[in-house]
């Protein structure tokens, strides 16, 4: 498993299944500055970006193709982010709530 930081290639080792030593939020922020340097980002979600970090969102990345301004970020403090969001030009702001997902019991 390979991840592409901006300082080099960091080689982790898999044993089994597929781990990252980094937090996703660290991989969130390392991907768009990735996708930033190749010109797939755009001033609009560069500016959100940027917006929800000052705000203190731990990791920020555009969403989809990266075109139309959508950008998903993490934080313990939503209230703050959608106002630094929204004060940075963004027409709303969503709030996803996180449900129980699909459950296996074995018996």
């Amino acid at each position: 498993f390979f991840f592409q930081a901006e300082d080099g290639i960091r080689d982790y080792k898999v044993t089994g299944v597929q781990t990252c030593a980094l937090p996703i939020w660290e991989m969130m922020n390392e991907n768009h500055a990735i996708v930033a340097r190749l010109g797939g980002s755009g001033k609009e979600n560069d500016l959100l970006i940027q917006a929800a970090r000052d705000a203190g969102a731990w990791g920020a990345k555009l969403a989809g193709a990266g075109g139309g301004g959508t950008i998903i970020a993490l934080t313990d403090s939503p209230e703050r982010l959608g106002e630094a969001l929204l004060s940075a030009g963004a027409e709303r702001v969503l709030y996803p709530k996180p449900v129980k997902g699909l459950t296996v019991e074995v018996s």
